[in-house]
């Protein structure tokens, strides 16, 4: 095992308790000093503790990865092997916004590991980040990630406590703060010529019409350009390459690619100024090289000079060389660098925090999740993240690092890319969207995150139930799953048909239905045996007609998932234990005619027509209406008909394979029952409270089925609550069951019914 470090007492702690555990370590001070010949099945870089600062760290590091990758994954093969780096972020990785003064270029360290965690997967990768601790302690920390096996990358320890971090699907804040600029605000924009700073920059432009100062490398080609009527690619190379020779010019393939890419990202420039000004900004280009100190300086200086105010940044400016971390080279690492990360800091160092309204760093998905080929754009997007959250408690101006995911912007995503993204479940960010979200976060003001993760909306699986239309869906590496739903009347139609009082309410049935999908999402190779524990904490109200839920899936067991709905924080609004089993399996060693349909009873006619039912006892509109005929009904229970429901029906703009998983209308109607059942026999109306269980044992009912429904009152029953057993049968076959359904009734919700 190899420990780098720069003679800190940690590192010979951590040799020393190593070699008590019998494993060989050697510690050098820097990357080169590692012997040659000797197989290694551990790097341990201890840099950042050891007062190392600033680029120095991740550029060992880099080099550490890309040296000893390879030979790390071979001897995964054999056994367990790790890369671990060391960062002093205070346990948490800054993200606790602690004003406390750290080295931004820490997470370069973590940006990289990520990367590295994906291009290695079989090693272990670790990204410690710790508290201030004594050395004994730091080495027990590090010592402790060696040894654990699990799926995490970035682990803190604070007080000797484990840490870890999640990505959590959640409503962003809303965005009704002040307009952030107007006419006479001075915005400055790096790298606002191309690509999708660009695009923002337009949308400020038409929005607000401010000065734009745009900084930036390229050079603006004027309109009358040699060549400018070329446009076609192969046209414009073959006119740069009879040029270069009639002028003596290199004639390479690299040397007319490299002209080529001139010449286009000088037009793009060119004419994005022309469409800032054309939408009625007033706009001014400086060149400026971002990785020199100086050149920035004297930019930021320039403009307040000129303008006498800077009142919000906008740092776009980078450059991507993607390439495996094996194969990457050391000054490509420090061009990507260069822009994006030290051009920041050097923002940071120039500009007047005072007279900010807002800095807004574009980072990338690549930083918060690592990405296979960009372990430099990573790295250098970690470190935007954590400039952000310390200058975001420490200055008075609107900080936020946004990790964008891929834009469908500016021709550069191709038809092949946007089939690889769609495979991958990630989706293109709309232009009109992003510009918008970038706005949002402007609007959101301070205490609204330093760093934000911006994407389009994870797209359910095509094969997802209908109820998870219109979610935002993330699956965890613990094998959960968490999934955001937005409600709205004007979407989910059957809202409109379940209404107390005049408000819509998340039925108790299609909130079984939504906790049963979010635990299918973590696994899809499985089907919805049953729910068990179901509980209704607390309605779920759209006051004005719309709200947004979070269905939280977290594993038990290797096919059970706790879940709960959220609406306010992490109290549950609806929780249950959701068991999934293989398809074609009945689950706990049960056969589907081993659920035998209750014992037949006498039951007298139900009292009147369901369609006066309807009007008379219940509060349920035509979507829900699902009872077909009631054939019975006594003390002992009900006899009845339903009729299984469309999704399309109550779910707008549904794909055409979309189905339920349960079939939350069938549910309901059989709830209705029971209501009716209370109704007539102690005149009063129920609510659902909580059900012990539902066993699926077929799929749900197609539409057209007939679906005899039987429902047997617990003897135990008594005003207000009232015990019941259900059964569903299709061709005399049980295909579902309900146990224990709890409903407990009141006379004064009897005004629920339609007069």
């Amino acid at each position: 095992m190899v420990i780098v470090d720069d003679d800190t007492a940690v590192g010979a702690a951590l040799v020393h308790a190593l070699a008590e555990r019998g494993h060989a370590a050697v510690r050098v001070a820097a990357p080169a000093d590692v012997p040659a010949g000797q197989p290694v099945q551990a790097v341990v870089h201890l840099g950042a503790l050891g007062g190392r600062g600033g680029r120095l760290v991740a550029i060992e590091l880099f080099e550490l990865a890309r040296r000893f990758g390879d030979e790390l994954a071979e001897a995964a093969s054999a056994g367990p092997a790790a890369l671990v780096g060391v960062t002093a972020m205070g346990g948490t990785f800054g993200l606790d916004g602690r004003p406390d003064a750290f080295d931004p270029w820490q997470g370069a360290v973590v940006g990289l590991l990520k990367t590295a965690a994906q291009e290695w997967p079989a090693v272990r990768v670790r990204a410690v980040d710790l508290a201030p601790c004594s050395a004994d302690e730091a080495a027990g920390a590090v010592l402790a990630e060696l040894l654990t096996d699990d799926e995490r990358v970035e682990v803190g320890y604070r007080d000797g406590v484990r840490l870890g971090l999640e990505l959590r699907a959640a409503a962003p804040p809303a965005a009704d703060g002040p307009a952030p600029l107007d006419g006479s605000s001075v915005v400055l924009v790096t790298g606002g010529a191309r690509g999708i700073t660009a695009e923002v920059a337009a949308a400020m432009a038409a929005r607000y019409r401010p000065t734009l100062v745009l900084l930036g490398r390229t050079d603006l080609l004027p309109d009358d350009e040699p060549l400018a009527d070329v446009t076609d690619e192969r046209e414009l190379k073959r006119a740069l390459f009879e040029r270069a020779r009639a002028t003596g010019a290199p004639t390479t393939p690299a040397a007319v690619n490299a002209e080529y890419v001139r010449i286009t990202r000088g037009r793009e420039a060119r004419d994005n100024v022309a469409r800032l000004r054309a939408a009625g900004a007033r706009v001014a280009y400086l060149q400026c090289d971002m990785a020199d100190r100086a050149s920035v300086a004297a930019a930021v200086a320039e403009v307040y000079d000129r303008y006498g105010r800077i009142d919000g940044v906008v740092h776009g400016a980078g450059v991507v060389e993607d390439k495996l971390l094996r194969d990457k080279e050391l000054g490509s690492f420090e061009r990507v660098l260069g822009p994006k990360a030290a051009g920041a800091l050097h923002l940071v160092e120039a500009l007047r925090p005072e007279g900010l309204r807002f800095l807004v760093f574009f980072s990338s998905v690549s930083g918060r999740f690592g990405n296979r080929g960009q372990g430099d754009y990573a790295a250098a997007s970690e470190v935007l993240a954590k400039l952000a959250v310390h200058l975001d408690a420490t200055w008075p101006a609107r900080v936020v690092a946004i990790d964008w995911g891929p834009w469908a912007a500016g021709g550069m995503v191709t038809p092949e890319v946007r089939r690889q993204f769609a495979a991958r479940g990630v989706g293109l960010i709309d232009v009109e969207a992003g510009c918008r979200a970038f706005d949002d976060e402007l609007r959101r003001g301070s205490g609204a995150g330093a760093e934000v993760v911006i994407a389009a909306d994870p797209a359910p699986p095509s094969n997802a139930p209908a109820v998870l239309h219109r979610s935002t869906v993330v699956v965890r590496a613990d094998g959960g799953a968490e999934v955001v739903r937005a409600l709205d009347v004007a979407h989910d139609h059957f809202l409109d048909d379940h209404r107390l009082d005049g408000n819509p309410v998340l039925p108790f049935a299609v909130a079984m239905e939504l906790m049963g999908a979010a635990a299918s999402l973590a696994r899809p190779d499985l089907r919805l045996h049953g729910l068990r524990d179901i509980h209704l904490y607390r309605g779920v109200v759209l006051d004005g007609g719309a709200t947004t839920v979070r269905l939280v899936a977290d594993p038990r067991e290797a096919a059970s998932f706790a879940v709960r709905i959220e609406t306010d924080g992490p109290r549950a609004d609806y929780a249950a234990v959701v068991d999934l089993a293989p398809e074609g399996a009945q689950g706990a060693g049960d056969a589907v005619d081993a659920v035998a349909a209750p014992e037949p009873v006498d039951l007298p006619p139900f009292p009147m027509a369901v369609a006066d039912a309807y009007r008379a006892y219940l509060f349920h509109g035509p979507r829900f209406q699902r009872i077909e005929a009631l054939t019975g009904m006594g003390p002992a229970g009900a006899s009845s008909y339903l009729r299984p429901s469309d999704p399309s029906a109550c779910l707008h703009d549904l794909p055409p394979e979309a189905a339920w998983l349960l079939d939350p209308v069938l549910v309901d109607a059989a709830l209705q029952v029971q209501v009716l059942w209370a109704r007539v026999h102690w005149d009063v109306t129920l609510l659902p409270a909580r059900i012990a269980g539902f066993r699926q044992l077929a799929p749900p009912p197609t539409t057209g089925t007939r679906v005899r429904h039987e429902l047997r009152v617990r003897p135990s029953s008594r005003p207000p609550s009232c015990v019941a057993d259900h059964w569903f049968l299709v061709d005399d076959r049980v295909v579902a069951t309900l146990t224990a359904v709890e409903g407990v009734g009141s006379r004064a919700l009897n005004r629920l019914a339609a007069p």
